[in-house]
């Protein structure tokens, strides 16, 4: 059985059927919401639909304004303005599904598909250590995947 998947508008008919043929359940946006629905609303419903969002949009990749660790599972394929490196991403987020089918696997995690390598992270919050003041507009995250406490402000 194949991974249940929610395709933002932005993700071409094509890139939903090469997912289908490998055997994975691929919602459309367009069927379960209007086209123009905010990104806030599109992560929603795919996290209430239980399915892992897969989108072009790189908004879905911004660890600080979409924590994975609060979804079930983001896929952000990067396309960078090549379309003609659509087969070979597609070919090589097949495969990584293929050796990682366990749907657990990918909860709370974002994977950024690239031409040559995916890249999984997974954000967390931290707690503070005793004594370290923030300013209410800051946001600190630990990066398990890098390692690093990212600190943005608002």
């Amino acid at each position: 059985m194949g991974l249940p998947f929610f395709a933002d508008h932005c993700v071409s008919n094509a890139i939903m059927q090469m997912l289908r043929d490998a055997g994975h359940d691929v919602l459309r946006l367009r069927d379960q919401l209007p086209i123009e629905s905010p990104d806030p609303v599109v992560i929603a419903k795919a996290h209430q639909l239980d399915a892992l969002l897969l989108s072009l949009n790189g908004d879905f990749a911004d660890i600080v304004r979409y924590p994975p660790a609060n979804y079930k599972g983001i896929i952000a394929l990067q396309v960078r303005n090549h379309p003609e490196i659509i087969p070979e991403l597609v070919a090589r987020l097949r495969d990584y599904l293929s050796s990682h089918a366990d749907r657990e696997y990918y909860r709370g995690k974002l994977l950024v598909v690239e031409v040559h390598r995916i890249r999984a992270r997974r954000c967390v919050p931290r707690p503070l250590s005793a004594g370290v003041r923030l300013l209410a507009a800051d946001i600190v995250l630990l990066c398990v995947s890098c390692c690093e406490t990212l600190k943005t402000r608002r």
